[in-house]
């Protein structure tokens, strides 16, 4: 085998190996509840971002909203970071805007569930679309 040939396959091996190297995903997912009733609630925005940021303003990891069953499901790039924040909003027809949070590991490539309960007097079962100012300006990673 020529030397040519051998470098031309370990630069190959070495660019199959860094892309799957920044492939690497992590999956979160679960549902969203109202916290007196239990029904679930359909409409909810929910976004999952890193919670290191320096004092910064925290990267924005996915986003989602919830469906008829209040599940939502959103695939990460695998920060470096341990630990993330999956933070839901859900503005009701009373114009009352709620929110939910729950921190979640983010290292592995495991699914990580979590299910977030709004506390809220009403028998909330779905979202408004949300307004200007009911969810913080992320930055996109």
């Amino acid at each position: 085998m020529s030397l040519r040939r051998i470098s031309l396959l370990v630069c190959g091996a070495a660019i199959l190996w860094a892309g799957t190297a920044f492939a690497q995903s992590a999956d979160v997912e679960g549902h969203v509840f109202n916290k007196r009733s239990g029904v679930p609630i359909e409409g909810a925005v929910v976004v999952v971002y890193e919670n290191f940021t320096f004092g910064l303003v925290p990267i924005l990891l996915a986003e989602d909203v919830t469906d008829g069953n209040g599940f939502y499901q959103v695939r990460i790039p695998t920060p470096t970071f341990p630990v993330g924040v999956v933070e839901v909003f859900c503005r009701t027809p009373k114009g009352i805007v709620l929110r939910g949070a729950s921190s979640a590991p983010l290292q592995d490539s495991v699914i990580r569930r979590r299910d977030i309960y709004l506390g809220t007097r009403r028998r909330v079962r779905e979202c408004l679309e949300p307004e200007p100012g009911d969810i913080p300006p992320f930055v996109r990673n």
